[in-house]
């Protein structure tokens, strides 16, 4: 990420309106921060304002900013944030997501692992529930010990991501993060039938994306199915 420093000659820079959370939730750092007051742009821009007299509307227009939760501006707009597990293309909600970094060596436990859960992984620290959506999905998992792989003439990183709902965290290997991205109401498509019909899709929602259909994780269901492989 470039930090921007300004100036006193500088316009003030308010990406936080545009692509924040206040603006359309596309900024790649949100996958990253989370929110905007965790990123150091929001902060040199806040200093900045401090070394001068406020403008007009500068405690509203902050309080406003900080009070905003890191979840869809309105109820017809829907922040996601896309991933692929295997050759899926699918997305949860960015408001779960707690990290997203480097693939971490597993710590496997003796009689508990099974295809979905497997283990345990160190993060920042921490240690996380490490499960597979590969096995939860019945999807190969071939790259599995294999940080970079090769796709259409590209290298593609496997990232690990860390979940939580309700204080209920798991971190899992997805083969291709692609980054946030907001979709409105009207884009949004109803699960086929054929597959709706199986009983065993986690998918809620279906959502355009590069040409190809993204599958919308129900949250609800994947984490119940999660709970259950630790039992």
């Amino acid at each position: 990420m470039t930090l921007v420093v300004l100036e006193e000659t500088d316009e003030a820079v308010d990406c936080w309106n545009t692509i924040g959370v206040a603006g359309d939730g596309s900024c790649p750092e949100l996958l990253k921060v989370t929110h905007c007051r965790n990123c150091p742009v929001f902060a040199t821009a806040g200093r900045h304002l401090l070394d001068r007299e406020p403008p007009s509307g500068y405690r509203e227009t902050w309080t406003e900013l900080l009070s905003k939760k890191e979840s869809p501006r309105t109820e017809d707009d829907l922040s996601v944030v896309i991933f692929r597990v295997a050759d899926q293309w699918l997305a949860l909600e960015t408001h779960l997501f707690r990290e997203v970094s480097e693939l971490r060596p597993t710590h496997r436990l003796p009689h508990r692992t099974n295809k979905v859960f497997k283990g345990l992984v160190n993060v920042n620290g921490e240690l996380e529930l490490y499960v597979s959506l590969h096995g939860l999905l019945e999807q190969s998992d071939e790259n599995s010990d294999q940080s970079v792989t090769e796709e259409e003439g590209r290298r593609v990183y496997r990232r690990l991501v860390v979940i939580e709902r309700d204080g209920d965290r798991w971190a899992f290997p997805v083969d291709e993060v692609h980054g946030v991205r907001r979709f409105p109401k009207s884009q949004r498509k109803a699960v086929p039938v054929t597959v709706a019909k199986t009983g065993d899709t986690f998918t809620r929602t279906v959502v355009p994306w590069d040409d190809r259909d993204v599958g919308v994780l129900d949250e609800q269901r994947l984490f119940t199915a999660l709970q259950r492989s630790v039992r």
